[in-house]
């Protein structure tokens, strides 16, 4: 005991202060390690349909600014480095957006690394309460949480008057959330049945993405535009 004590005088407090730093640091990235080898290699692309999930599956792999929509029942996957980029490979994996077609989410969860939802910010209101299914459905997943999944959630069509800020686009699925909560919750009590879902947002508190878990972000683009910047940073800050 003597010369650990010893030890420890021999030392200025500002050593032991870098020190126990360094060891945080340590913790703190050994942690994300831990939760990025967890999650796949996958980028999930999710989203109502005609939010210009093909268009933007397109733009990332090819550059192409083609535009319309392709309806599919299948999960159109492909591996590629970012258009302007020498790599390293994103698998990108734009899911469909058919309410039908829920099951296809939980086949390809235990392979993502991150998932993106898509929405259209100039018809944004007739299509919420579905964003807000698929939000809602993510964020329940125990597996999801366990994983820290990262969210990003891209409100396209920005370059048009008429487009939703960002801002309200994020409070509405807050406040849809939240009516799917209650409603769940519910539903529940009635079945009085358990399920698999984790709790979603802090239990007696409005639901507010800040209360989950996962890193969740909002951003805005115009993929007609060409601007799609928010979610080439965001692609490539995870998949190095």
């Amino acid at each position: 005991m003597n010369l650990i004590q010893a030890i420890l005088n021999s030392y200025t407090p500002e050593f032991v202060f870098l020190g126990c730093l360094l060891i945080l640091l340590v913790l703190i990235v050994s942690t994300k390690s831990f939760l990025r080898k967890k999650r796949g290699d996958g980028f999930l692309l999710l989203g109502p349909c005609g939010a210009g999930k093909t268009s933007l599956f397109l733009q990332l792999s090819t550059g192409s600014l083609q535009q319309g929509t392709v309806t599919s029942l299948e999960p159109n996957e492909s591996a590629f480095c970012l258009h302007g980029t020498k790599g390293p490979t994103v698998r990108l994996v734009d899911l469909p957006g058919h309410q039908r077609l829920r099951g296809l989410l939980d086949k390809h969860l235990p392979s993502a690394r991150c998932a993106l939802i898509l929405l259209d910010a100039v018809d944004f209101m007739p299509t919420a309460r579905a964003a807000a299914d698929t939000l809602y459905d993510l964020l329940s997943k125990r597996s999801v949480q366990r994983s820290r999944l990262p969210l990003l959630v891209v409100c396209n069509k920005m370059d048009r008057s008429s487009a939703h800020t960002v801002d309200f686009i994020r409070k509405r699925l807050e406040k849809e959330i939240e009516q799917l909560r209650n409603t769940r919750a519910a539903m529940k009590d009635i079945a009085k049945n358990s399920t698999s879902d984790a709790s979603v947002g802090k239990t007696g508190q409005p639901f507010q993405f800040i209360h989950c878990p996962n890193s969740i972000s909002f951003v805005g683009i115009s993929v007609t535009q060409n601007e799609i910047g928010p979610v080439y940073d965001f692609i490539k800050s995870h998949n190095s």
